[in-house]
């Protein structure tokens, strides 16, 4: 393998980020890069830069360390798939609710 290929994709690591919602191209994205950087996706090194790309998402990284905490990549991977799928349907469901306040005037507007 090309060691300044191998020394770029660490680097990427060390730098990339999740950026909500696109959680399917966070993970290509890593899992790109650690096998570039000859890394083994099971370490505990690969999973702490796993987790490193959510410190910007503390809401995040709070969810997945909630009971039963996984202790693999895979497991970690899962978790946090369905914790953003989850948050893009109750945003998606939100955005489609109506307004507390009309909600609110509908109740206090005698019936017709």
């Amino acid at each position: 393998m090309d060691s300044t290929r191998e020394l770029r994709a660490r680097t990427q690591l060390d730098r990339l980020g999740f950026k909500y919602p696109d959680i399917d191209g966070y993970i290509a994205k890593f899992e790109d890069l650690i096998t570039q950087a000859n890394y083994n996706l099971a370490s505990q090194e690969a999973i702490n830069l796993f987790l490193k790309g959510f410190s910007k998402n503390r809401s995040l990284l709070d969810k997945v360390f909630t009971p039963p905490v996984p202790v693999t990549y895979d497991a970690m991977k899962r978790r946090l798939i369905a914790i953003v799928k989850s948050m893009q349907l109750v945003n998606s469901i939100a955005q489609n609710a109506p307004d507390f306040r009309t909600f609110r005037n509908n109740l206090q507007r005698p019936p017709p």
